[in-house]
């Protein structure tokens, strides 16, 4: 296991350096350095094949069969999108393969494979304890308003690593708890002076599951996770809603909650539009897949035939369908089942939280690529599905936080 450890490690600190060099210095378009820099990405997609199929057994058999099948048929049928861009060569070859937004965000799943590992649970609590330190950092230099980097989008997908420890409070001591909150409020207030709708929902909503899980620690009561489990139907009931009422919650909420304008209607109605006129809707567009934005192309704010969307699960409808977003949702619901009621400690249930809240902001945001956020939510998932983590006691899951053995 040691080999699949030093993987893990290795593809963690490679997305680092990658995501620090692009927020300081802003590269972009075809060139080499960037060519260089997306070098990294490949050698973790390189990383995680490697481990697939040499652990291809082994996963197997760590994984309950629905989810094992899940699993494989997304891989599959997302190497099905990559190659299927290929054939169709609509795409430039180095956007194809050189954009976090095309082939490679179609890869982003197969890093559940490095869950397989239960010592992958101390490289991640080591790693997002340093994160803490330079997520301390950018935010004290957003706060002073530092020219030291050009703020956008891609800050506060890194700034979300920083308060992820949040919801495992739980096994760290009494003053990295205080460090920890401490740095949750900074990001809040970053997020507040961004403007950044997503990040400010996402702080209150993990204050809120952390209550839900102190309150599940004294009571050892069920009915809380079974109450929380509900949550995760919440954003289909929504949809449905907006269709019988003819109304956007998002333009409702927007107004009546955010006192802003809602720009997120018009990304849905879009990206159906394009999808139901190009009879694309069931198997997605694939890697390269594009779609028409009349609000851009009117704005002239950005391309009008967009390969991203900033919706997460539009986002994989455009690229992989109805296909996609149901075994995405499969897994990920399955994950956060497995997390509350077949489990033997806290830890998967703190995780099986964070999947929840995921899961509910990728109708909002979340943007979906190929970036440190969503590799360890895959990981995450996979924490959640391996059978071997959920039936660890918390003293073990402490012994694996700090000392790397769970004994």
């Amino acid at each position: 296991m040691r080999l699949t450890k030093n993987k893990f490690f290795w593809a963690l600190y490679l997305f680092l350096v990658y995501e620090l060099v692009m927020i300081v210095f802003r590269l972009s378009g075809f060139s080499l350095e960037k060519l260089f820099l997306t070098s990294f990405l490949w050698i973790i997609v390189l990383l995680e094949f490697i481990t697939l199929f040499t652990k291809f057994t082994e996963i197997k058999q760590s994984l309950q069969r629905t989810a094992f099948n899940a699993f494989f048929l997304l891989i599959l049928w997302n190497l099905f999108g990559i190659a299927r861009s290929i054939i169709a060569g609509t795409e430039k070859i180095y956007t194809l393969f050189g954009n976090i937004n095309t082939t490679l965000m179609l890869l982003i799943p197969l890093s559940l494979v490095f869950a397989l590992d239960i010592k992958s649970i101390h490289v991640i609590s080591r790693y997002l304890f340093r994160i803490l330190a330079i997520g301390a950092i950018i935010s004290v230099l957003i706060i002073t308003k530092s020219d030291f980097f050009v703020i956008d989008q891609s800050i506060m997908n890194f700034l979300v690593l920083a308060i992820l420890l949040m919801l495992l409070l739980y096994y760290y001591s009494y003053w990295i708890k205080i460090y920890i909150i401490i740095i949750t409020f900074l990001v809040f207030i970053d997020a507040w002076f961004l403007e950044s709708r997503a990040m400010m929902i996402r702080i209150p909503l993990f204050l809120i599951c952390l209550t839900a899980i102190i309150i599940y620690r004294k009571l050892k009561s069920r009915s809380v996770l079974f109450l929380s489990f509900v949550v995760v139907f919440l954003p289909f009931i929504w949809f449905y809603t907006s269709i019988n009422d003819n109304q956007s919650l998002f333009a409702r909420y927007s107004e009546e909650v955010f006192n802003t304008q809602d720009n997120r209607t018009f990304l849905y109605t879009e990206v159906f539009d394009d999808l139901l006129k190009t009879k694309t809707i069931i198997q997605g567009k694939g890697a390269s897949g594009t779609y028409y934005s009349p609000t851009m192309r009117i704005a002239k704010v950005d391309s009008k035939n967009r390969p991203n969307v900033e919706v997460g699960i539009l986002a994989i409808l455009l690229k992989g369908g109805i296909i996609a977003v149901f075994l995405t949702s499969i897994l990920i619901i399955y994950a956060i089942y497995l997390a509350f009621f077949k489990t033997n400690n806290i830890y998967t249930i703190a995780i099986g939280y964070l999947l929840l809240i995921h899961f509910v902001i990728l109708f909002v945001e979340n943007l979906v690529q190929f970036n440190t956020y969503n590799f360890l939510i895959w990981y995450f998932i996979g924490i959640c599905l391996n059978g071997q983590v959920r039936e660890m006691t918390d003293q073990e899951i402490f012994n694996l936080v700090k000392y790397g053995e769970p004994a």
